[in-house]
């Protein structure tokens, strides 16, 4: 998953009314899964403009199953109440200029009472690589995620920060927060979509919840295993974690591994 951050300064006479203290420990935090074809009523008219526009005549021949999961995706996308993004709020700070390591993300750095609000994407279309660095099993890979690489992603993204903007305007939550309050990073008041297209690339970050690397499909398509966890070339070589989805399970993804555990166990 890839996500886009948006924090916003609250004022602290109104916190202080209503009883609420936010800290920089993680708290709890409201998730909302929301369909962007739902954003206007004329949503599932400019959802199948868009993805015909990024998906015609869009392939790999590098990745030959590429096809086959677009295809699977733009499906997913356009029925009736599949999620494109899930919408987060937390009590507490999430600052992406702080670095990339969770332990300084997660770091109250900038002064001053926050909660954060982001969407993180559901089904990305983009597509990342790991390889081996070299024969040293010593060496770390090479992971290069390639976020927002393919444009459907940043225009699913910012359709929801958009939406999002809509939110923090409107009650109950507009009476916390400071009107053109700080944001992180600063003066990112979205008001257009293209203001919010470009945020994007700001604002992106991990989701932490790494999968696909090792996918589970046919070896013509580029498969790595089998249906019996097998890796392709091997005789008795297994994988069982979360590298063999396919896809971008929507949502957490450790459920899904438990469900992975059994059938290996069984195999040994």
């Amino acid at each position: 998953m890839v996500e886009k951050v948006i924090l916003t300064r609250l004022e602290d006479d109104k916190l202080l009314a209503k009883g609420v203290k936010f800290t920089s420990k993680a708290g709890k935090k409201h998730i909302a899964p929301t369909p962007v074809k739902r954003l206007s009523s004329d949503g599932p008219a400019k959802l199948s403009a868009l993805l015909d526009q990024h998906l015609n005549n869009d392939a790999s021949p590098a990745f030959p199953a590429q096809k086959h999961q677009y295809e699977l995706l733009r499906e997913i996308l356009q029925s009736k109440d599949d999620a494109s993004i899930h919408c987060y709020m937390a009590p507490f700070q999430m600052n992406v200029e702080a670095g990339s390591a969770a332990s300084k993300y997660f770091s109250p750095v900038t002064e001053g009472n926050y909660v954060t609000m982001l969407a993180a994407l559901s089904h990305p279309f983009s597509r990342g690589s790991v390889h081996i660095n070299s024969a040293d099993v010593n060496d770390k890979p090479i992971i290069d995620p390639r976020y927002l690489s393919h444009p459907l992603d940043n225009e699913i993204l910012a359709r929801h920060v958009q939406f999002m903007e809509t939110l923090i305007r409107t009650e109950p939550l507009t009476s916390s927060f400071e009107e053109e309050g700080r944001r992180i990073p600063a003066n990112t008041h979205v008001k257009t979509l293209e203001e919010a297209r470009n945020l994007g690339p700001r604002t992106i970050t991990s989701n932490f919840h790494p999968s696909g690397t090792c996918a589970m499909m046919p070896k013509d398509l580029g498969g790595v295993v089998d249906e019996q966890l097998i890796v392709y070339g091997t005789t008795n070589l297994r994988i069982a974690g979360a590298s063999i989805f396919p896809l971008e399970p929507r949502g957490n993804i450790q459920s899904k591994i438990y469900q992975i555990a059994p059938p290996p166990a069984a195999y040994v």
